[in-house]
C-alpha cells in the first residue's frame, strides 16, 4: 500500500510530532510493508524512519522554503498552474520529472490512500495571514481530493473560524473525502449540521502513544504557555496570571517550578513559545524555586521532561496529553475549544480554564484540586487512556487495512 501523508508539520512542534508517531504507528499495525511517503515543513529535520522520502508540503514549498516575496509569488502562480495541468491530464507532457512540485503532485497522483495527518489546523483567526494558511491547508484537502479516491482525514479540530464563510468551505471541502475523523465532541457537533456522509468522532492520536516508566517523580510542576492574544494588555494579563498563581502554588506546597518549551518555531510568533515561556521564567526566578526553562527535543524527550512532574499547568494542549500519557494530572488553560473537548475525553472537563477569562484565584484553585486530587485523577486519565487505545488501534487498524 502507497501512503502520502501530505501535511506533516515541522518536527519542531512536539505535539504534532506525537500525532505524527502514532498515525505511523496505526498504519504498521494495518500493513507493515507499507511504503510511506511525508510531505512535512522542515523535511530535513524528520528522523522516523519509516518513510520511503520526506519532501516538502505544497504550502511549505510556496511560503516557507524561500525568503523572498518575488520568488513566494511566482510559486504560487506556479503552483496553480500545475495544478491546472494536473486537471486537465497534461502535467506529464509538459512538465519535466526532475521538476521539485511535480515530482509533489505526482506523490498524490501516485498515492493509493491520500491520509492527512490529525491536528488543529483547519481553524482561523482575523488577518489576511491567518486567512491564507487556512486557504493553503484546504487547497492541499483539495488536491488529495480530486486526484486520488482514497482521501482521509485522521483526527482533527474543526474551527473555531474567524468568518462564516471559512466555515462552510472547509466543510464543503470534507465533503469530498472517503473518510473525516474529529478528535473530540464539539468539532463532530460543529461538523454535523453539514451532513458530511463519512464523519466519525474518534481521539487525538497522541493519546494513543505508549512510553516505558519514566523516572521517579520529583516535586514538580511544570507549564507550557502561548504567546496567544494579538492584544499585548490581554497577553500581559494571562502571564500575570501565571506568575501569580504559581508562586502562590509552588511556595505553599515547596514544589520546583519546571518552564517547559513544547513549540520552538521562530518564523512563526504564535508558534514560538521560548520568549513568552521565559518572560515568565525571569519573573519568577528570584522568588521561587525555578528550573530554567527545557526546550523539548522529541517525543521521546516530552515524555521524559512531563513524566517526571507533579502536575503540569498546560496551554499547550499536546503538553496536557503527553502529561496525561504520562500520568500526569494538570490544569488546562484553553485558547480554543479543542482543549476543552479533549479534557472531556480524559473526564478532566472540572480542570481548564479559558484563556479569556483566567483569573489568579480561580488559578490557583485549579492547581489546588488537581494537587489534592491528583492519585485519584492519576487512576482516572490511566483508565480512560486504556479504554481510549483498546478502542481506537483496533478500530483504525481496521480502517487502514480496509481502505485499499
Amino acid at each position: 500500500m502507497k501512503i502520502l501523508i501530505p501535511n506533516g508539520t515541522s518536527p519542531k512542534n512536539i505535539g504534532d510530532l506525537a500525532i505524527l508517531t502514532s498515525l505511523v504507528d496505526l498504519i504498521k499495525r494495518a500493513d507493515p510493508k507499507a511504503h510511506m511517503v511525508l510531505h512535512s515543513t522542515d523535511p530535513q529535520l524528520h528522523a522516523i524512519k519509516s518513510f520511503a522520502r520526506v519532501e516538502e508540503t505544497l504550502y511549505s514549498y510556496v511560503a516557507f522554503s524561500h525568503k523572498d516575496f518575488l520568488v513566494k509569488l511566482g510559486r504560487m502562480f506556479k503552483l496553480i498552474l500545475f495544478y491546472l495541468l494536473t486537471r486537465l491530464q497534461l502535467l506529464d507532457q509538459l512538465i519535466p520529472k526532475d521538476n521539485q512540485l511535480y515530482q509533489l503532485f505526482s506523490d498524490y497522483k501516485q498515492a493509493d490512500v491520500v491520509l492527512f495527518t490529525g491536528g488543529g489546523y483547519l481553524r482561523s483567526r482575523k488577518g489576511v495571514t491567518q486567512t491564507l494558511n487556512l486557504l493553503m491547508q484546504l487547497f492541499m484537502l483539495h488536491v488529495a481530493s480530486v486526484l486520488n479516491k482514497n482521501s482521509l482525514v485522521a483526527p482533527i479540530s474543526f474551527g473555531p473560524f474567524a468568518h462564516l464563510w471559512q466555515e462552510k468551505l472547509t466543510a464543503r471541502i470534507l465533503k469530498n473525502f472517503n473518510l473525516v475523523s474529529v478528535r473530540e465532541i464539539i468539532s463532530y457537533e460543529k461538523l454535523q449540521k453539514y451532513h458530511l456522509p463519512h464523519l466519525i468522532l474518534s481521539c487525538d492520536l497522541a493519546l494513543l502513544l505508549s512510553f516505558k516508566k519514566t523516572a521517579k517523580k520529583t516535586k514538580t510542576i511544570g507549564f507550557t504557555l502561548i504567546n496567544w492574544f494579538s492584544e499585548a494588555r490581554k497577553q500581559t494579563q494571562l502571564e500575570d496570571t501565571y506568575v501569580t498563581a504559581l508562586t502562590t502554588f509552588a511556595r505553599k506546597h515547596n514544589l520546583v517550578i519546571q518552564p517547559i518549551v513544547q513549540v520552538h518555531a521562530p518564523l512563526f510568533k504564535t508558534e514560538d513559545d521560548v520568549p513568552t515561556v521565559t518572560r515568565v521564567y525571569k519573573r519568577l526566578q528570584h522568588i521561587v524555586q525555578i528550573n530554567p526553562p527545557v526546550v523539548l527535543k522529541h517525543v521521546q524527550h516530552g515524555a521524559a521532561v512531563y513524566g517526571k512532574l507533579h502536575i503540569l499547568l498546560g496551554m499547550r494542549m499536546h503538553s496536557n496529553i503527553m502529561a496525561a500519557v504520562c500520568r500526569v494530572p494538570f490544569v488546562a488553560v484553553a485558547y480554543e475549544h479543542k482543549t476543552a473537548g479533549i479534557a472531556k475525553t480524559l473526564k478532566m472537563s472540572n480542570y481548564y480554564i479559558e484563556a479569556d477569562k483566567i483569573t489568579a484565584s480561580v488559578l490557583t484553585h485549579r492547581l489546588e484540586s488537581v494537587y489534592a486530587h491528583r492519585n485519584t485523577l492519576t487512576k482516572t486519565i490511566k483508565q480512560q487512556l486504556a479504554s481510549i487505545r483498546k478502542k481506537e488501534i483496533f478500530l483504525w487498524k481496521n480502517r487502514l487495512q480496509t481502505t485499499v
